[in-house]
């Protein structure tokens, strides 16, 4: 016997009991009646999950957060230094130190450089570019997910974190929509952005932008500054620098 104990919910345990009454004047058995009832009204009040966010996305949020949590480790507000979900012109900022990231999915070295500006270094300061090259793998890996649990083990403030993530349309970085694939890192680089570094930046153009061209988008191939490459102890102390001007 199913009685309905809420008065609230009467008009609805109406319409759940008319369901069983139909299904069972269709020949259907009682309880069989009355599970396929249930679930049907269930479906209409559950929220659909939510749409898997594309990979290119996820990809470059996890570079990001790869570089966050190598920060983590050395200082645990280095979450203060991003700035990526800002949409500022540098990911990751500290002093007059910043560092941009890439990441791409094949081994090329090839890279999208997205405005004029985002090569451009911070007055009287310097820029790094940091690549990654994610490998898309399958049942384990980094992800969006466990990147976040390792960040808050590493003692980053909680808060901070999450907000940073809601600034990059990330509001829950546990669900399945950021968490639906998953990545190897097959390399990391840092290159000094200075001197014979491919770029373009605003210096590139006496006197601004040509005549009605609102922004520019270029490709720049690595290869070019294999000379401005950092070692992995140029690379540390990188990382050292940029969270020195924390407390």
């Amino acid at each position: 016997m199913v009685t309905c104990l809420d008065l609230r919910l009467e008009r609805a345990f109406a319409e759940l009991v008319e369901a069983v009454l139909g299904r069972i004047a269709s020949g259907d058995a009682g309880m069989a009646s009355f599970v396929s009832a249930v679930l049907e009204m269930r479906r209409l009040f559950v929220a659909p999950p939510p749409d898997k966010v594309e990979e290119r996305r996820i990809r470059g949020l996890v570079a990001e957060l790869i570089l966050l949590e190598r920060l983590t480790r050395l200082h645990p507000r280095a979450v203060e230094l991003w700035f990526g979900p800002d949409n500022d012109r540098h990911d990751f900022r500290g002093g007059n130190t910043a560092i941009e990231v890439k990441s791409s999915a094949r081994e090329t070295g090839h890279v999208v450089i997205s405005s004029v500006e985002q090569l451009a270094a911070p007055v009287a300061g310097t820029l790094h570019l940091r690549r990654y090259v994610l490998e898309r793998t399958s049942g384990g890996g980094i992800s969006v997910g466990t990147l976040l649990e390792a960040i808050l083990e590493g003692g980053a403030p909680e808060q901070p974190v999450r907000e940073r993530l809601a600034a990059m349309d990330c509001p829950d970085p546990t669900s399945d929509a950021w968490n639906h694939v998953s990545f190897n890192i097959e390399r990391s680089e840092t290159y000094l952005v200075t001197g014979d570094f491919p770029r373009v930046t605003p210096a590139s153009f006496t006197g601004g932008l040509p005549n009605g061209v609102g922004g520019i988008t270029y490709e720049i191939d690595l290869a070019a500054a294999s000379s401005l490459r950092l070692g992995d102890s140029e690379v540390l102390k990188l990382e050292k620098m940029i969270v020195a001007g924390l407390a």
